[in-house]
């Protein structure tokens, strides 16, 4: 399931890559795209699929002048980081 999940947002990520004539069309583009990052990044609770989202969602924010990432999300990922880790082993 986390792969399906990497592998899908990977494919998302490998779109920035693809030519949109206009730069107005690909600012529109990657604001959407990042929108819907930034809702995939709330729910997300696997660190590879976070990690890995957010490195794809990195290659959007190049084609947008507006904030990419919300206050928001920077606070969720700040709560995750902070959160104590269990072992699987204790």
């Amino acid at each position: 399931m986390v792969a399906e999940r990497i592998d899908l947002v990977t494919c998302v990520g490998n779109m920035s890559y693809n030519l949109v004539s206009g730069s107005q069309a690909k600012q529109g583009l990657a604001s959407e795209t990042l929108r819907q990052f930034t809702a995939l990044l709330k729910q997300e609770s696997n660190e590879a699929a976070i990690v890995h989202s957010v490195s794809q969602m990195a290659l959007w924010c190049k084609f947008t002048s507006s904030p990419a990432v919300s206050d928001e999300l920077l606070e969720r990922l700040m709560v995750s980081q902070t959160e104590p880790q269990h072992s699987r082993f204790s």
